[in-house]
């Protein structure tokens, strides 16, 4: 029975419990590298979700409503751009001067025509731009007319007279009396007299209609109240102006740093060229790159979306929510890591005192075995034959 069971631990009991405990060893440092390899990922992906609401100005509570809100921003936006513009004018004057004495322009009305007229009236809206007229603010109304009682029954009224016979026609005549006279025109009914009306000419812009209560009320197309800034046409306008703008003053401030022996500036005879140095010229691209920056800022882009697209904002607002679930997901996965790792230490822990003690035994077995085996692998006393 000791053999067999020095046999059985030698060959099974102990090589098993090894396995056991090295497979153990081995999925702890598997579960804190794949542990920290998704930690880091999960913080690589909160950075993102909060580098992304920074730039929105968001706190990433609550995503939607918050970028929502973000509309109301617009119009200090718009108010920035308005005053950041007004430290154009310079730059503008001296472009225009600078084409009026090289072109030998007499007029230079048509340069930068939507960054000067902004420059000049302020963020108005493309009524004012287009036509110069204050456009009237649309009157917004509830107001239903409602039916008379002889309207609603007219609908009700269905048109039994059908062209089959009936089979009691011939029963029973009624007296219908004096046969109703139409009151419609009978020489061309499919013509209709619209009197001297020119088509064309008609347009259905500034309508004003009168209802039945005397209230007027105002239909206004709702592009025409749009501002310069908020159409995404004119203000892309504005940025090509400015970088038109941009492009000349760079172009002047290359010339004048250039190694020619007569720079262009020195040609010209214009004062108010002259004027001009290179550090000035360097404040006003300065000045027209900060405008630009404004005007096409990431958050700034984002704030112009959201206002022209609900969808967007849905997009957007789904991107974030992803981000914020991957997150989650990893915290999950990190969780769940961290217990198979505790299971596994407790395994270990729990198979190493059964391994040392299996040892132990294996050992006395072994010595047993040993002492048996000599006492009966030794050869027998033999009588010594003088003894006789």
């Amino acid at each position: 029975d000791a053999a067999q069971q020095l046999i059985r631990n030698v060959q099974y009991e102990i090589p098993a419990l090894k396995r056991q405990i090295s497979k153990c060893q081995q999925l702890c440092q598997d579960c804190m590298k794949k542990s920290s390899e998704v930690e880091a990922s999960s913080e690589l992906i909160m950075d993102k979700f909060r580098y992304a609401c920074a730039e929105l100005g968001i706190a990433g509570i609550d995503v939607k409503c918050e970028l929502m809100g973000l509309v109301d921003e617009l119009p200090s936006v718009y108010l920035k751009i308005i005053q950041a513009l007004s430290h154009v004018q310079p730059a503008i004057s001296y472009y225009k001067s600078f084409v009026e004495y090289t072109c030998d322009r007499k007029s230079t009305n048509e340069l930068l025509p939507m960054l000067c007229y902004i420059c000049d009236h302020g963020n108005m809206t493309l009524r004012q731009w287009k036509t110069g007229e204050v456009p009237q603010q649309p009157v917004v109304t509830d107001q239903v007319l409602e039916e008379t009682t002889a309207d609603k029954e007219e609908e009700l009224v269905v048109n039994y007279c059908v062209a089959y016979p009936l089979p009691f026609a011939n029963a029973r005549q009624i007296d219908w009396g004096e046969e109703l006279k139409s009151t419609e025109p009978q020489a061309d009914d499919n013509q209709i007299d619209f009197g001297d009306i020119d088509f064309n000419t008609v347009s259905l812009e500034g309508i004003t209609t009168e209802d039945i209560s005397g209230e007027q009320h105002i239909t206004t197309p709702s592009e025409d109240m749009d501002t310069l800034l908020a159409n995404v046409t004119t203000r892309n306008k504005l940025v090509d102006d400015l970088m038109e703008l941009n492009g000349f003053l760079t172009q002047r401030n290359t010339e004048l740093h250039s190694d020619t022996d007569f720079p262009l500036a020195v040609q010209l005879e214009d004062d108010a060229i002259q004027m001009q140095s290179s550090q000035s010229i360097q404040d006003m691209l300065s000045t027209v790159n900060d405008v630009i920056g404004c005007i096409t800022a990431t958050r700034t882009q984002h704030l112009y979306m959201i206002k022209s697209s609900p969808r967007y904002v849905d997009r957007l607002a789904d991107n974030l929510i992803h981000q914020l679930q991957l997150s989650r997901r990893s915290t999950l996965q990190i969780t769940a890591l961290t217990s198979r790792r505790e299971e596994a230490i407790e395994t270990i822990t729990k198979h190493e005192p059964q391994l040392s003690s299996l040892v132990q035994e294996t050992k006395q077995l072994q010595k047993q075995v040993s002492l048996c085996l000599q006492h009966v692998l030794a050869p027998p006393l033999m009588p010594h034959p003088l003894g006789s």
